[in-house]
């Protein structure tokens, strides 16, 4: 198939007309079409430039070799590999002038067409890694708590730096394609504390006065634990809190009156440095119960082939009173105020 023919069939796709948004099975018959139309286009265009570098290596006369130190210097950068060719281009490079050098920069152009096809094919074949590999419900659910704490840092501390990673775990995949890498996020040179092999915190050590470096790895497990209860931040001394740890302690006479009792560790900020404050009284009132989407989606769509596991979007997130003290009492009394102050708010009194 020539390249007009490939654009023709590529064009008239994109040019049909959208099915209509109720008609899903439809709208992804589409999709499915797209897709292969671009992977055909795709496959084409690699096929030609493959030819097209075989032409080129026997014009030029460049051994097998040399050539592969040439596929070298255009994938791996040109600081990598230093063969003749690369030698000679580098020399062009110095000492001639700009369109010298435009002669032969198509040569990147074709490899990464090449190289692009190759990797896309893999997927979702026994040659994608990740195709065989079992799915873990621990890195599933890490996933989630790592995106949530991030987007609650960014919520409720906009002014400050926090990194956040995920205990455990050496690498976390976060939303675009992003990778969360434990070596990033934790600082192996500067001072950290890895609280009960649950979470690691380490605030900034006196770095830059414009830029604080603040790092967490969370618990897999925060956002089925903790975030989902509606149990995540909590006001302490005026300033908005992370709970990033918590233990269920009951306690009957509380419990009668449907408040529940947590000893709690929680993650301060203040000038931009974050602190752990532990063992807190954590005291509950919840107003709604976590509910899972009434028509159970956790998996938002990509394209018709792909899916990435995100409850938050669709979970309906429970809410509760809450308020936390060293002492329980305090925090009781705390917690007996604000419930009071809800009421004669809704009774307009």
């Amino acid at each position: 198939m020539d390249i007009i023919k490939l654009s023709e069939n590529l064009v008239s796709v994109y040019n049909t007309k959208e099915p209509h948004i109720h008609e899903e099975k439809t709208s992804r018959k589409h999709d499915s079409s797209k897709e292969k139309a671009v992977a055909l286009f795709r496959y084409g265009i690699a096929s030609m430039n493959l030819k097209m570098l075989n032409h080129y290596k026997n014009v030029f006369g460049i051994p097998n070799e040399e050539f592969k130190e040439l596929v070298k210097y255009y994938k791996d950068g040109e600081h990598v590999s230093k063969g003749a060719v690369n030698k000679a281009f580098d020399n062009l490079s110095r000492y001639g002038e700009y369109h010298h050098k435009a002669h032969y920069n198509y040569v990147r152009e074709m490899l990464s067409s090449i190289y692009e096809w190759r990797v896309n094919s893999k997927l979702h074949s026994l040659l994608d890694e990740n195709f065989a590999k079992k799915s873990s419900l621990t890195d599933k659910w890490a996933k989630v708590s790592c995106v949530v704490a991030l987007d609650w840092w960014r919520e409720n501390h906009q002014r400050s730096s926090v990194q956040v990673g995920i205990h455990g775990l050496d690498k976390v995949e976060t939303d675009n394609d992003r990778h969360t890498h434990r070596d990033s996020v934790i600082k192996k040179d500067k001072p950290f504390q890895e609280v009960d092999g649950k979470y690691t915190i380490q605030p900034d050590h006196g770095g830059s006065p414009y830029w604080k470096e603040n790092s967490i790895l969370m618990p897999s497990m925060w956002y089925n634990s903790i975030y989902k209860h509606g149990l995540a931040k909590v006001v302490y001394k005026s300033r908005p809190c992370m709970v990033i740890d918590i233990k269920p302690r009951p306690i009957q006479r509380l419990k009668s009156k449907d408040i529940d009792v947590y000893k709690a560790d929680v993650v301060s900020c203040k000038n931009g440095i974050i602190e752990l404050i532990r063992d807190l009284y954590l005291v509950s009132y919840p107003t709604k119960k976590w509910q899972r989407n009434p028509e159970g989606r956790q998996y938002s769509n990509i394209n018709s082939s792909e899916r990435v596991f995100q409850p938050h979007k669709y979970d309906i997130i429970g809410e509760c009173h809450l308020a936390c003290n060293e002492n329980l009492r305090i925090a009781e009394n705390t917690i007996n105020g604000r419930l009071m102050s809800g009421i004669t708010k809704a009774l307009d009194i």
